[in-house]
């Protein structure tokens, strides 16, 4: 999960009625506000095996990394590609070391 400008970004990754039960869930949870799909893909695996849930901030150290993929001089997913999102997410779990 990422966090920025007041908008969270979540990957779920899973068998498709797993990712359906939780998306929904997240819908319904008051806490959560205009939740949306922005990407929805069926991949041979999971990128993120093995990982529960991790949480990155935008700080001034990763700020290029969240702008890398954005259209805007802000970080927005709402705005950005799908396959910018992807690559996104494959940048983190390359790079980011706590997730090793």
């Amino acid at each position: 999960m990422c966090y920025s400008n007041g908008i969270f970004l979540q990957k779920l990754e899973g068998d498709r009625r797993f990712v359906s039960r939780v998306y929904h869930k997240i819908q319904s949870d008051a806490r959560h506000a205009e939740a949306v799909i922005v990407d929805y893909s069926e991949m041979d695996c999971r990128d993120f095996t093995g990982w529960g849930m991790g949480f990155m901030v935008a700080t001034n150290e990763n700020q290029e990394l969240f702008l890398k993929y954005s259209t805007t001089h802000e970080f927005n997913p709402y705005l950005m590609s799908a396959k910018a999102l992807r690559l996104f997410f494959n940048e983190i779990k390359e790079n980011v070391r706590w997730l090793k």
